[in-house]
């Protein structure tokens, strides 16, 4: 990894990519001004270096949360990356909500995500489109952002009643995560490829019935349940999430869809 150039407070770090931080701080205005708290001190000492590759090649972007820097080899990350800045207390050295467990790596990555596309106005997620997925499907939750940016995960884990439910997305979603990665990469045995994809979808099924119990536990209204039949299958539906499954579990929506009708749209109205 070789540095091509530095930013820093010296160099206006605000000047580079100037759009995406005033974009990143309309979206942060919309929520309570303390939400904002930790992106405000951070940017005081917040560094930007731009490199030319990562050892992973599929990365193009990565915050170190220790030392405050954003690398970068391309401009679009940067926006992703100024959400991980602002979920992070330097002073507490807490991250978004993630326990020492660190079992919430890929929640967290979709919620950054989730921010992303807001605020650049995208139409689809550039990232972790199963994770943003998620995300929307929890976005509802009063208070679920908070945790997030005051960083607090005793508090996020609080937000559901049922705390097995939120515990087993956590985990599948880590698991997702790794093992899709995996997936993509070769890593496994040719001979194991059948039992690893097997596992895969099991993983995104345990997900399915995870999101779905957690609005169970939250919510009893027979109407609002179907509320959430609707977004669920509408944006489990989307065409990134349809390409990102294609070849690994081309029934996905088929099996969401029947784990609806058995949770939800079977209830009385």
């Amino acid at each position: 990894m070789k540095v091509i150039k530095v930013y820093d407070k010296d160099s206006d770090i605000r000047s580079y990519n100037r759009n995406v931080f005033r974009a990143t701080e309309s979206l942060l205005a919309t929520f309570p001004y303390e939400y904002g708290e930790n992106y405000r001190h951070n940017l005081e000492t917040l560094e930007l270096i731009q490199v030319d590759k990562f050892t992973d090649n599929s990365m193009t972007g990565y915050y170190d949360d220790q030392a405050n820097v954003i690398f970068f080899t391309k401009k679009m990350a940067v926006g992703h990356e100024l959400f991980h800045m602002a979920s992070n207390d330097l002073e507490e050295g807490t991250y978004a909500f993630q326990s020492k467990m660190q079992m919430e790596l890929g929640l967290i990555e979709g919620m950054t995500e989730y921010f992303a596309v807001k605020a650049y106005d995208l139409e689809i997620p550039g990232a972790y489109p199963f994770e943003v997925f998620c995300v929307t499907m929890l976005e509802d939750i009063p208070n679920i952002f908070k945790p997030y940016f005051i960083p607090n995960n005793k508090e996020f884990i609080s937000l559901f009643p049922n705390r097995r439910d939120i515990y087993s997305l956590l985990y599948s979603l880590d698991a997702y995560n790794e093992m899709y990665s995996k997936i993509l990469d070769n890593e496994y045995n040719k001979k194991d490829d059948d039992i690893n994809i097997t596992l895969f979808r099991n993983t995104i099924k345990d997900v399915f019935n995870s999101l779905i119990e957690i609005e169970l536990s939250l919510e009893k209204d027979p109407h609002m349940l179907r509320q959430y039949d609707f977004k669920f299958m509408e944006y489990l539906g989307g065409k990134k999430l349809e390409l990102l499954f294609n070849k690994f579990y081309p029934k996905y929506y088929e099996y969401a869809d029947k784990l609806i009708d058995k949770k939800i749209r079977k209830r009385k109205m």
